[in-house]
Parts: C-alpha cells; structure tokens; sequence
C-alpha cells in the first residue's frame, strides 16, 4: 500500500459533490453549468471572482474534496502537494486573452486574463487559498477518462517527495475552435491520497502501483478516474464508512 484515498470531490456538467455526501456521481458530455463560489465555499472569497474558469471549476472540486477528507478548515500551512491532470489546460483563457490582444492593434492586453494563461496557476491558487506548501504539477492526459495523475502522485508519495497529495483531473473541454476533438471530458474530480492518514476518519481503500506501474485499487488494477471513483462510493456502501479497509 502505498496511499490511502481519504476524500474525493467532483464537479462535472452533472453537479458538485463529495463522496460523504447525498449528491449522487455521474458524468456526462452536457455543458458545464456557470461555476459559482457559493457551491463549495460557504464565505466570501473575493480571489474566486477574479479566477479564470479553470481555476474556478478545479479549486471547487478541490475544496469538496477537501471537505470529505476533513482538512478543509485550516490556521497553519499544511505540507500537501497539488497534482491536476489536464487535456486542454488553459486554452479558453489563452484564447480570450489573445482575443483582447488582437482588439486595438493590441493596445489594451487584458492583463487579468494574462495572469491565467498558464495551466499551473490553478495549482497556485489552490495553495494560497487552501493553505497548501507541498509540490505542485500539471499533468497532461486524457482527462476523465484517465488515471495518469494518480500513477504520477504516487511515484511522488513513494519516492518521499510529498506524504499527502491532492490529486485529480480538471478541464473545461474543447475550446469552441477544437469543436471535433473528443477527448477531454469537462468536469474535475479530485482525491486526497495519504500515506499515513492521523486522523480516525473513514477510507475508501488503498492504492498501490504493480510492477509494470499499473494503478491498483484495492489490490485489483484500475484504468480510470470515473472507475476509481465509483469503486470508492461502492467500497464505501459496502462497508458502511468504518474505516476498516474493505
């Protein structure tokens, strides 16, 4: 076993939730709804209306994760590093943002979309707003519908790097000029992975890597985010949340 997941948090095109909470999982191709600060902060947050939309949707699923592992209200810094995996990072933002640079004979540059024309400013702003100092890094899969992130947290977790990792997967979909390409769900789905959890609340399982570095859940091989999360829940009900290892 190399780290136990101990929260998981989603937002698809379905809705927002968490893995101890009544909202059911499911993700489908319908477009995302409007990312708001309402749906997982419960306070004022003045940073979220300045954010970019990937920033939005992937610190919301984020912080629903958070919230299911028990580690969303903090006073001091916590050493857990940040891992997304992404299809088309940024691409919206550095499309508008070249949209405003174009306008004018590129006299009025939009300096607060300039800000966000990096996939890894998210994973920058979900350290300051979740109090987070470990290592952060974006990942470029196949989305949803991959698992490259948590194989990538893992080697991190097993190479000491970082004990605790928030990890998951977050894009926004095709830019409206990519409108053939399939891959690239939109929605994030994140997990808090521990190695040595000290607190006494539920797990859902344990990850470990095979020899050929294939992602196991539970001892038996997973090949996606979706499957993963969904493993859990049924983990979970089957095992009434104990905190035994199913």
């Amino acid at each position: 076993m190399i780290a136990t997941i101990t929260g998981i948090g989603w937002l698809t095109a379905d809705g927002i939730g968490a893995g101890r909470r009544p909202a059911g999982f499911s993700v489908s191709t319908g477009p995302m709804p409007a990312v708001t600060r309402e749906m997982a902060f419960p306070d004022p947050m003045p940073r979220f209306g300045r954010m970019d939309d990937l920033s939005r949707l992937g610190l919301s699923a984020m912080a629903m994760a958070l919230k299911d592992a028990g580690c969303f209200e903090w006073s001091q810094k916590r050493s857990i590093g940040i891992l997304a995996g992404t299809v088309y990072g940024c691409l919206h933002t550095d499309r508008a943002f070249f949209d405003t640079l174009c306008a004018d004979s590129g006299q009025s540059p939009s300096p607060s979309l300039f800000a966000y024309t990096l996939p890894s400013c998210m994973l920058g702003e979900a350290a300051i707003v979740f109090g987070l100092t470990g290592p952060s890094c974006i990942v470029n899969d196949a989305g949803l519908t991959d698992i490259t992130c948590i194989r990538v947290a893992l080697e991190n977790i097993l190479s000491g790097d970082a004990g605790t990792v928030l990890c998951g997967v977050c894009d926004l979909g095709a830019p409206p000029f990519m409108r053939d390409s399939r891959k690239g769900l939109p929605g994030a789905i994140f997990f808090m992975l521990e190695n040595h959890p000290d607190r006494s609340e539920t797990v859902y399982g344990h990850l470990d890597l095979d020899t050929a570095g294939k992602v196991r859940f539970n001892g038996i091989e997973t090949i996606n985010m979706i499957e993963l999360v969904e493993k859990c829940l049924d983990s979970a009900g089957r095992t009434a949340l104990t905190g035994n290892t199913p």
